[in-house]
């Protein structure tokens, strides 16, 4: 079984935003689900990835999504405290839950550029940034095909993403 470890982003999606007493956005959204995810590699093969819901909703997989930056779409490089301040665009609030298969939480966006993307240029989903653990063990769940499983999940950043 050969393990390595990889940066990974997937999709989510914003609900109903509200503006807060300064002017910013909460907006409640589901950052990541489990299950089995579809990847395209560097030389153009497709694979099949599983999260398993035991490391989607490890607690110290989902505390690292606590306080975590936003980003208008997914920065060039993972943030880092050097490159926070070019990248940030809000935070993730405490309220990270299990939500049935799927990951739910608050964000708050206060910059300018991303309430505006949100607001008129219809960005209605998000995705996080992570490093995880890919394990090289084919199986099946929920009758889907992986290829290799994703352990140690660590989000570094939620993006603001176009559909």
């Amino acid at each position: 079984m050969k393990t390595k470890s990889v940066n990974r982003f997937d999709k989510g999606e914003l609900q109903s935003a509200e503006k807060t007493p300064q002017g910013f956005l909460r907006v409640p959204i589901f950052a990541t689900r489990a299950g089995v995810f579809t990847y395209k590699t560097g030389e153009g093969k497709i694979i099949r990835e599983f999260r398993p819901p035991d490391e989607v909703f490890k607690e110290d997989s989902l505390s690292t999504l606590v306080g975590a930056p936003v980003t208008l779409r997914h920065p060039p490089e993972m943030i880092t405290p050097e490159n926070v301040s070019l990248y940030q665009k809000g935070y993730a609030l405490e309220s990270i839950n299990r939500d049935g298969d799927k990951v739910s939480g608050t964000i708050i966006i206060s910059h300018a550029d991303a309430i505006g993307a949100v607001e008129s240029d219809g960005m209605r989903e998000v995705s996080c940034g992570y490093t995880a653990d890919l394990v090289e063990e084919p199986g099946v769940y929920q009758g889907q095909a992986y290829d290799f499983i994703q352990r140690n999940i660590k989000y570094n950043h939620i993006a603001i993403v176009d559909k």
